[in-house]
């Protein structure tokens, strides 16, 4: 501190004036501002002092002056010389700290002192030297860390041949390009090409060459194309090309649907898109599938109308019979199952044998006799309600029962207890069915004619007038005709069907319950093969041989687990193969399988179905009982059924009480049992309301049960419980 002492005397009129030193005295004075000796600063006087000054890496950091008038470097960061290491600013040591290194961990086998730099860096002078501590030292020609061989400095720390090396530390080495040997990363060099080609490279072929820079020369390869290149080469089995268009589908793959890409890495079709194809294993029914490897879609030999054997599934995914044993059409008869004849081989069999006068029999396509061309006989017979009518082999048709509404067709209304012919129709006639009160006939023109009741339209011929004669009904080309207790429907030769008459229970099939006295076309149904009606309900084969059924259904009648009506056709369920043909009785029906088996369903009262029971059935049951013998036709009474079976033999069940069932007695029958004192032989059978009737080829009848209003043919005698023979007509 400098300062002037001056004292000032007065006394009096006298001054004494003390001169002021004026020397400058320093006094050391931290925190006064200024820099005194043995201070680095002082305030903000830091004598021009910086980071940068004074050695510290970080050059743009502040420097300070803390308390004690000492620098405070806080942020300056690290400098060569404090004695620690600043690895973040490239020191490897600093003064005596080595950061734990040593010559042997630095890679100087020998050993030796290491020390540190004025630069703090390491001073690897005193230690010794080592080949491949990376380091080119003493003799050394090289040193690239590594003592491993082909990397062009081997073990001894001397060059490879074809190799040179730099003089850094550690060595940079690399192959000579040019002198014939590829070494290194060197792809080639001249004629080495290291075993690489064209194809070895994924290339279809060309001639593979080597650049001057020992690289490959790949010009001709891609001349010859690879997988990759945009470019499909089906002569080197390429399919597509990713990023080009796929012109293939997934169908056109064998599989059903989905959409194919490609597969960058082998130009082949990748079908993980796809889905679905034949060989599979999983059953593609929607795509025409049958079968699929092991599953059958529970088809067996006998469901598919073989008879015994292993089914299995071909490669197109079809059913393969081979397995299969026995068929229809095979030449050999299997009468075991049914078959009366097979192909030309008739047994033995002749239009005489079967009961008719001359002609010649053949066998028709299910392997049963066909005698259009054996000369006289009958042709078929079916039972009304209370009256019963017979088609002769010579196309006439014949009538006799109750004929109150003139069902008989002869043109009168009195009851008839022998047949009598229908009038018009001593010829031409191919099918016939009796209904309720009114009949109907097919002729070989394909013209249809009804008669008897109309009360409710059932004649299809308009308005509500009985006939007593047959009056035609405008349908084109019907084939078969199926007449129910008051409604009518009749089966075209393309497969249509058209109803027509009583409708309160929808039994006429259009969708409504509204009775119609003309035909109507079902348009829900084609390609029906069989037609069957009952007392308020219809039923059809469809061309799948599935059954159908619509109308009245409170006992269960129409088959589909139900008791609701329908107006509209619903599927029979329970039947397990192939229907060929379905009957109905007055509320119940059954239908008759490939098999040869009999399964029913609907009213159950008498125990019309055949199972035992007199429980109604929603869904079908096989009937019971019929001691393993096929079933060949069927025919459905009122409460009542019968079956003729391959022996030629005719079994009935359900009610009884006027002997319909022809054992003899007046006890309904809940499972099916012979004819008692019968003929046989029997090849028709028509079954009416309470009356049963079956006839031979050769044009003989029998008839049992009611006979109340002359049904049974016979005259005017009392009920019969056994068959009964009409008299030649």
């Amino acid at each position: 501190m400098r300062f002037l002492l001056c004292v000032l005397a007065l006394g009096g009129w006298i001054a004494v004036i003390s001169g002021c030193d004026t020397k400058t005295k320093n006094v050391k004075s931290c925190g006064d501002g200024f820099l005194d000796p043995g201070e680095d600063c002082d305030g903000a006087e830091l004598g021009g002092a910086t980071c940068a000054s004074l050695g510290h890496y970080h050059a743009l950091g502040t420097l300070r002056c803390a308390p004690g008038c000492v620098f405070d470097r806080a942020e300056c960061g690290g400098r060569c010389g404090d004695g620690i290491v600043d690895a973040a600013d490239h020191e490897t040591c600093d003064g005596t700290a080595l950061n734990g290194a040593t010559c042997e961990s630095l890679g100087f086998v020998g050993g030796g002192e290491l020390a540190c730099g004025g630069d703090c860096r390491h001073d690897w002078s005193g230690c010794v030297a080592g080949c491949g501590n990376g380091y080119v030292e003493g003799d050394e020609a090289c040193d690239d860390g590594g003592l491993a061989a082909g990397d062009g400095c081997d073990a001894a720390c001397a060059v490879e041949e074809g190799w040179i090396c730099d003089d850094a530390s550690p060595s940079g080495c690399e192959p000579i390009c040019g002198d014939g040997v590829a070494r290194g990363p060197e792809a080639c060099d001249g004629d080495d090409l290291r075993g690489a080609s064209c194809e070895g490279l994924g290339y279809h072929g060309g001639g593979l060459g080597c650049t001057a820079g020992c690289t490959l020369e790949l010009t001709a390869c891609e001349a010859a194309g690879r997988c990759g290149d945009q470019i499909v080469q089906d002569l080197h089995g390429e399919q597509c090309e990713a990023g080009v268009s796929v012109e293939v589908t997934c169908q056109e793959l064998g599989f059903y649907e989905g959409t194919p890409a490609c597969d960058a890495a082998t130009c082949r079709f990748d079908t993980t898109g796809c889905a679905g194809r034949c060989g599979d294993g999983s059953l593609h029914l929607a795509f025409g599938e049958a079968c699929d490897g092991a599953q059958l879609n529970g088809a067996t030999c006998v469901a598919l109308g073989q008879y015994d054997g292993t089914l299995a599934c071909d490669a197109a995914c079809a059913f393969e019979l081979s397995g299969c044993g026995g068929r229809c059409g095979d030449e050999t008869i299997q009468a075991g199952f049914g078959e009366e004849c097979d192909g030309a081989e008739l047994g033995g069999e002749t239009c005489a044998s079967q009961g008719f006068v001359s002609g010649t029999l053949t066998c028709a396509g299910d392997c049963r006799f066909e005698v259009s061309a054996c000369v006289g006989g009958l042709l078929m017979i079916d039972g009304g309600d209370r009256h019963t009518c017979a088609l002769k082999r010579d196309g006439g048709a014949w009538c006799w029962g109750d004929n109150a509404s003139g069902q008989l067709g002869d043109g009168t209304t009195s009851l008839k207890d022998r047949p009598t012919p229908v009038s018009t129709l001593s010829s031409a006639v191919v099918d016939l069915s009796a209904g309720g009160d009114h009949t109907c006939a097919v002729k070989t023109d394909g013209s249809l004619w009804c008669w008897g009741e109309n009360g409710s339209g059932q004649l299809g011929v308009g308005g509500s007038s009985d006939r007593t004669t047959p009056t035609q009904v405008t349908i084109p080309q019907v084939s078969r005709v199926a007449a129910g207790g008051a409604h009518t429907c009749a089966l075209t030769t393309s497969g249509d069907v058209w109803c027509w008459g009583y409708n309160d229970y929808g039994q006429v099939g259009n969708g409504s319950t509204i009775g119609v006295s003309a035909p109507v076309r079902l348009f829900s149904l084609s390609g029906m093969l069989s037609l069957t009606a009952g007392t308020h309900h219809t039923c059809a084969v469809t061309g799948g041989n599935s059954v159908v059924c619509w109308g009245r259904n409170d006992y269960g009648q129409l088959g589909d687990g139900t008791t609701g009506q329908k107006s509209l056709p619903a599927f029979v369920s329970g039947i397990p193969t192939a229907s060929l043909l379905v009957v109905a009785g007055g509320h119940h029906n059954c239908a008759l399988t490939v098999n040869d088996e009999a399964w029913c369903w609907g009213y159950n009262v008498s125990g019309q179905l055949g199972d035992g029971t007199s429980i109604n059935r929603t869904s079908a049951v096989e009937v019971s009982s019929l001691g393993g013998a096929g079933i060949l036709g069927l025919s459905g009474g009122g409460r009542h059924t019968c079956a003729r079976l391959a022996g030629t033999d005719v079994w009935c069940w359900g009610e009884n009480g006027s002997g319909q069932l022809g054992d003899g007695a007046t006890g309904d029958r809940p499972n099916p049992a012979p004819l008692q004192f019968a003929p046989t032989g029997f090849r028709f059978l028509g079954v009416g309301g309470e009356h049963s009737c079956a006839g031979k080829h050769d044009g003989t009848v029998w008839c049992w049960g009611s006979n109340a209003r002359g049904q049974l043919g016979v005259g005017p005698s009392s009920n019969r419980t056994l068959p009964t023979q009409l008299s030649p007509f």
